[in-house]
Formats: C-alpha cells, sequence, structure tokens
C-alpha cells in the first residue's frame, strides 16, 4: 500500500513541474495602494 501511493506521489510530482500557475494574489500590484509610504518607495526602486 505504501509503495503503491509512493509511486503515485512520485509521477503527481514529476508531471507537475510542467505547469506553473498564477493566481490574482501573485499577479496584483497592491503595493500600488502604499506609495505614498517611505519604505515601499524605497522598496520599489531596488526592484529586487
Amino acid at each position: 500500500m505504501k509503495i503503491k501511493f509512493f509511486i503515485i506521489l512520485y509521477i503527481i510530482l514529476v508531471f507537475s513541474q510542467g505547469v506553473f500557475g498564477d493566481s490574482p494574489a501573485t499577479s496584483t500590484p497592491f503595493f500600488e495602494a502604499y506609495l505614498d509610504i517611505p519604505l515601499v518607495q524605497i522598496a520599489q526602486n531596488r526592484a529586487l
């Protein structure tokens, strides 16, 4: 039973490497609402 579980888990992990997801939470520029705060301006200018 454990071996079957690990085989299925391995297959899922291998085939999921090509799938890239983008959620609205990671692609929405929330920082723009806080550009009046100096620390946010510094972070934006650094563009890490």
